[in-house]
C-alpha cells in the first residue's frame, strides 16, 4: 500500500530522532552559532537516484568538491522511485556504512519543509555526529554544516547502504580542498611590502647635502661636512 504524505513525514522525523539520539549530545558553543549565522553558505544539491548520486550541474560522476573552513548548505532530494540512503565517510564497512564518519564531530543543523494536509510545515533540529539521511521517493532535506579545517587535502565518499545499491555504484566521492588564498590580499600584501622596502632603501642611501655621510647620521644633513664631526 502507498505510503501517506503523514507517514512518510512520521518517517523521516523518527529516522532523524534516531540519529540524532545515537549521535552525540550537541552542546552548542558560542563558536558553533557564530560559525552558523555569519556568512553565506555555499549551496549544492545532491541529487539521488536509481543507483546513483549526481551534484546538480555536473557530470554524473563528478565529485562533490567543498572547501575546508566552508559553511556549506547541502540540499539531498531524492528523485529516485525507491528509497534511498546517504552516508558520508571513508573506508567502507561492509554493508554497515563507513568506518570513520565525516560528521563524526561536526554540528550539523538539519531542516525539512512539506506540505500537510494543505499547509506548509517545516522542522528542524541540530545534531553532532549524523550518521545517516534515509529518504523516500520525492523527499528532500537540507544539511547545513562546516567543513572542518582538518579536513583539508582528504577525500571522502558519499555512499547509499540500501542492500545491493552501493554494489550497483550507488557511491560518489567528496573531496575537501584546501582553503583558497584569497590572492587580493596577498597582492596588497606584497605590494605594501614593496613600498616599505623601497622606503627603507631611499632612506638608507638618502644624502642630501652630497657629504657621504647619511642623513640619518649626519647632525647638519643640508651642509657638507667632515665625518668626524658628524657631517657638520
Amino acid at each position: 500500500m502507498k505510503r501517506t504524505k503523514l507517514t512518510k513525514w512520521t518517517m523521516l522525523l523518527v529516522v532523524l530522532a534516531i540519529t540524532s539520539w545515537v549521535a552525540q549530545p550537541l552542546i552548542a558553543t558560542e563558536d558553533d552559532h557564530h560559525a552558523a549565522e555569519t556568512g553565506d553558505a555555499v549551496v549544492y544539491e545532491l541529487i539521488m537516484d536509481e543507483f546513483s548520486f549526481l551534484v546538480e550541474g555536473q557530470e554524473p560522476g563528478t565529485p562533490l568538491t567543498v572547501e575546508a573552513g566552508q559553511q556549506i548548505k547541502l540540499i539531498i532530494h531524492n528523485e529516485g522511485a525507491i528509497f534511498h540512503e546517504a552516508m558520508f565517510g571513508v573506508t567502507v564497512n561492509g554493508d554497515h556504512g563507513y568506518i570513520q564518519n565525516f560528521f563524526d564531530d561536526v554540528a550539523v543543523k538539519i531542516e525539512h519543509d512539506m506540505d500537510m494536509n494543505g499547509a506548509d510545515r517545516a522542522m528542524g533540529l541540530e545534531v553532532r555526529g549524523l550518521e545517516e539521511v534515509e529518504l523516500d521517493p520525492e523527499m528532500k532535506v537540507v544539511l547545513e554544516f562546516t567543513v572542518p579545517e582538518a579536513y583539508a587535502g582528504q577525500t571522502f565518499e558519499i555512499g547509499c547502504f540500501v542492500t545491493g545499491h552501493y554494489e550497483a555504484g550507488m557511491f560518489l566521492p567528496l573531496v575537501v580542498r584546501e582553503a583558497a588564498l584569497d590572492l587580493h590580499e596577498d597582492e596588497e600584501d606584497e605590494h605594501g611590502h614593496e613600498e616599505e622596502d623601497h622606503h627603507d632603501d631611499e632612506h638608507d642611501v638618502e644624502d642630501r647635502d652630497g657629504d657621504g655621510i647619511p642623513d640619518d647620521d649626519d647632525y647638519c644633513p643640508t651642509f657638507a661636512g667632515d665625518a668626524a664631526t658628524n657631517g657638520c
